[in-house]
């Protein structure tokens, strides 16, 4: 069967974000006709890595955990890699008056500059936690202490939320909350925060010692043909040795759909974060007016059986019959509104 799965996990939030109340139909014809005419499944809410790891399949043969910090170094070409390595990415951290918020939105990632800078004061008042940064500036890579305990929950899942709900637990688990601590400190004040102030931009006071391991998909054989500018889908097709685009004409990903070459998976914006680039792009409106005319004809025409829309929570399917289903209006915005 000929198959395009499209992974968009925060789809509903970003088109209630960006058309305030309702879905705009007239912004997103295509998209929303899609969605009012597909079946609709509730899917278990997870982090973004693991939603993503799953559309990649049962994994590789040989059954060996997949690392996180160790596929994104791989994309990022950090050769200095131990056993320990984690991440250790740069967050805003907010003191309320009864906790602690993280940020690490992509609008306030540092710049290739800024992140070389912090890095470096960083490494002088830290040196043996070796830090270091991919391709992209708001990705870092530290190799912490052996009796570091890892924390589970990558940035993006705390991203607006308190930090004392996924900081480690285990008695004596001290020492990765104590370099973060330590990390604060160095960059309070640092000139690099002082300039970001002054523009309006939240300053880079912390960082987010992070690591954790996918959970083997189960929705049956891995796509053949993987698009997608985010770090981690690039990696997991190159641990899986699948055929990788950062981008691709909509069109030639349909032949090799279409032709029985084997089934797709596009994954909408970044993510897990670009591999390099430092600019935010418009997901839902490149799906609309890039992707969504042609796979809509594909649908159309009965080459392409069946599109998977899916989100953090729900999975929408599509097959050429549903296209038909013109009195279908329903969109489930509001139900999933975050």
């Amino acid at each position: 069967m000929s198959r395009l799965t499209v992974f968009a996990p925060d789809l509903f939030a970003n088109l209630l974000e960006n058309s305030h109340t309702t879905f705009d139909h007239r912004r997103w014809p295509v998209l929303g006709m899609m969605i009012s005419r597909a079946r609709e499944h509730d899917r278990k809410c997870t982090a973004i890595e693991d939603n993503l790891g799953a559309l990649f399949g049962p994994g590789p043969g040989d059954g060996a955990p997949l690392s996180v910090p160790e596929l994104t170094a791989s994309i990022d070409e950090i050769v200095d890699r131990s056993d320990r390595m984690m991440r250790a990415d740069p967050v805003h951290l907010r003191a309320d008056p009864t906790q602690i918020l993280l940020f690490n939105d992509p609008s306030i990632m540092p710049s290739l500059a800024e992140a070389d800078a912090l890095i470096e004061t960083l490494n002088v008042g830290l040196p043996g936690l070796n830090l270091r940064r991919g391709r992209h500036p708001g990705r870092w890579y530290c190799d912490p202490p052996t009796d570091g305990d890892a924390i589970m929950a990558a940035p993006s899942t705390v991203n607006g939320r308190s930090i004392a709900n996924f900081l480690p637990r285990e008695p004596g688990a001290s020492s990765t909350v104590q370099l973060m601590n330590e990390a604060q400190m160095l960059l309070h004040d640092l000139s690099v925060n002082s300039v970001r102030e002054a523009s309006g931009v939240p300053p880079i006071n912390s960082i987010w010692i992070w690591a954790t391991e996918l959970t083997h998909g189960d929705l049956g054989a891995a796509p053949r043909f993987v698009v997608g500018d985010d770090v981690l889908t690039a990696a997991l097709a190159e641990r899986l040795e699948l055929d990788w685009y950062a981008e691709i004409e909509p069109e030639k990903l349909l032949f090799n759909i279409t032709s029985g070459a084997g089934d797709g998976l596009l994954v909408l914006g970044s993510p897990t974060g670009s591999v390099e680039r430092n600019e935010q792009t418009s997901a839902i409106d490149d799906f609309e007016r890039h992707w969504g005319p042609p796979i809509l004809n594909s649908l159309r025409r009965f080459r392409l059986a069946e599109l998977c829309v899916v989100t953090d929570r729900q999975a929408f399917t599509l097959t050429p019959l549903g296209v038909r289903k013109f009195w279908r209006r329903h969109l489930p915005t509001q139900k999933n509104k975050h």
